[in-house]
């Protein structure tokens, strides 16, 4: 532990270097959390990555650890933790709690906390064993969602009173900008008159993405609606969305954009947000989606309903169900005033309940309480 009066230092550990729901939090918190009372670092198992890049734009210091080599993995770690003397240990995707839970904690870590953010792991009894065993080097479990809290209790046995639940938080958007939104369409191929939809998620079965291009295939067969498909997100299916696409005839009005670092001129852009995803924890791209004011249509499932009332301040589908994705994108493109609608509710709720400010905050308190609460090392 530091000594009274000196920062409280803390270090973010995930366990790829990409930039997805997990990594993108803790880019909020590097660049907001009070660097007056903390000091905030960030570590990736696989380091080689656009996360580095993004870190140390915030002047924070970023570590690769490089378990791809794992002769050399652990001593790494330990001249790491040994020089850096961290307080708080904030853990973040299945590997990174598995190989350094126990770890952080003989390495001198006082306090560690684990993260939960999606939910697919909990689907394998193996996983959960193996987590379940690893509970008690863990002093907070933090999850994005109350159905991960849900999830943990059920499937590992934490008990409630070692939870807590911290939803993502969206900083402010200015007001969209129309020249920038034109400039972007005219980037993408996107003539005037047709629909953006967007999708800002990695390219992986799980994503809904077949879903996608099957409700798109439907729109293109019936017309006259015209809508362009936009994929922002790393290509994990090893070009089967692609392939997809091409076998269903709608490669032409879908763009693959790759992984994206400015996501917010997509959005800027963006008719409609559309994330038909089979599991979810809390989607920040939803939550992004809908505080720059864009209608959202996803599936109730993990955390979604904590975000979104269907019909209220976005749409909800069953998951898989290309006929009802192409009849809500229907309906949402030929109802401009009930889409404008749906996109101001949804950005009211999200400046109301995931804000970016109270996110940080929480984290703080927890910090700082875990801090105060650990046992002082002689």
């Amino acid at each position: 532990m530091t000594s009274a009066g000196e920062k409280i230092k803390v270090l973010h550990v995930t366990t790829v270097s990409g930039i997805g729901g997990a990594e993108r939090m803790i880019l909020d918190l590097a660049g907001h959390i009070d660097r007056g009372r903390f000091d905030l670092e960030v570590a990736s198992l696989h380091g080689k990555g656009p996360l580095g890049d993004r870190v140390r734009s915030l002047q924070t210091a970023y570590h690769d650890l490089g378990f791809g080599k794992p002769l050399c993995f652990p001593g790494r770690v330990r001249r790491l933790f040994k020089a850096e003397k961290y307080d708080v240990i904030q853990l973040h995707g299945d590997t990174a709690e598995v190989i350094l839970r126990p770890l952080a904690r003989q390495l001198g870590a006082a306090v560690v906390i684990s993260t939960v953010h999606g939910l697919a792991s909990f689907a394998s009894p193996l996983r959960n064993r193996l987590l379940r065993h690893n509970r008690r080097w863990v002093d907070l479990y933090i999850s994005v969602s109350a159905m991960g809290e849900q999830m943990l209790i059920e499937k590992r046995g934490v008990a409630a009173d070692r939870i807590r639940v911290i939803h993502p938080g969206m900083p402010a958007p200015g007001a969209k900008d129309g020249a920038r939104a034109e400039a972007m369409r005219r980037e993408l191929g996107i003539p005037a008159g047709q629909l953006l939809v967007l999708t800002v998620a990695n390219l992986r079965l799980l994503k809904g993405h077949f879903t996608i291009l099957e409700a798109a295939a439907r729109l293109k067969q019936a017309g006259p609606l015209q809508a362009v498909f936009v994929f922002v997100g790393e290509d994990r299916s090893g070009g089967e969305v692609a392939r997809r696409a091409a076998a269903l005839g709608v490669a032409d009005i879908v763009r693959f954009t790759g992984f994206q670092s400015r996501v917010h001129e997509f959005l800027n852009a963006a008719d409609i947000f559309l994330l038909p995803s089979q599991s979810e924890g809390l989607p920040l791209s939803i939550l992004e989606a809908m505080a720059m004011g864009v209608a959202v249509i996803a599936t109730p499932v993990g955390g979604v309903p904590e975000i979104i009332a269907d019909g209220e301040n976005g749409l909800l589908v069953a998951p898989g169900d290309a006929a009802a994705v192409a009849a809500t994108l229907r309906r949402l493109g030929g109802e401009e005033n009930f889409r404008k609608a749906i996109g101001q509710a949804g950005r009211l709720s999200v400046e109301a309940k995931f804000n970016l400010r109270d996110m940080v905050e929480h984290y703080q308190l927890v910090y700082q309480q875990l801090y105060d609460d650990a046992p002082t090392t002689p």
